[in-house]
Parts: C-alpha cells; structure tokens; sequence
C-alpha cells in the first residue's frame, strides 16, 4: 500500500486514513510502528521519502477499496513472495526481514 500525506497530517495517522481507504481496515495508532526510512530517487528523477511500517491487527478481512488501481489483495508468506516485485519493494521487505529499522538511500535513475 501506499499514499501521501495530507496537508496538517501526521505521517502515522496517513497510515491509519490510507489503510481504511485502501482495505477497508480499521486499525488504531498504537498499532502502527515504523519500521524504516527510504530516501528514494526514482528513474523520473523525483526524490521521495518513504516510511515503511508495521501494522499489527488481531482480525481482518481485506477489503479491495480501489478496484481501479488494484486487481487483488492476496497475502504471501515472507520465504514465498511473488517472483516479480518492483525493486524497492524488494529493498522494503528484505529490511523488515533483516529488522533494519534504520535509514537507507535507494537510487533507481538512469545513469
């Protein structure tokens, strides 16, 4: 999943709005932990900040709210995921799983 904050939005509670809008989860702040921070370059040449986080839940059943920018909801097991995933998602996941919940630089332009 991903967004953008709103104007006068606090990066946790982005989160707590776009996974209600996106999956139809309500979650509450204390479940939200950010688990890492992405200065990005993309091959556009725009520069990104992203914050990947954790979310923690007890029960959910996933909702696709944004058929039109989404075919699917489906969950994979970390030692199984999809044999295609944009880079940075890779990056994303292997630092979750690394449980680097550091600060990392990804460049993707063109050189």
């Amino acid at each position: 999943m991903t967004g953008h904050i709103d104007p006068g939005e606090a990066p946790s509670e982005a989160v707590i709005r776009e996974v209600e809008e996106e999956v139809w989860l309500d979650i509450e702040d204390s479940n939200v932990v950010l688990q890492h921070v992405t200065h990005r370059f993309s091959t556009s040449w725009r520069t990104y900040v992203e914050m990947s986080y954790e979310i923690v839940w007890r029960t959910w059943t996933p909702k696709n709210m944004e058929l039109d920018k989404c075919s699917a909801l489906k969950w994979f097991d970390l030692d199984n995921l999809p044999e295609y995933m944009p880079p940075e998602n890779q990056f994303y996941i292997q630092a979750y799983i690394d449980n680097d919940t550091g600060y990392s630089e990804l460049d993707f332009r063109s050189h």
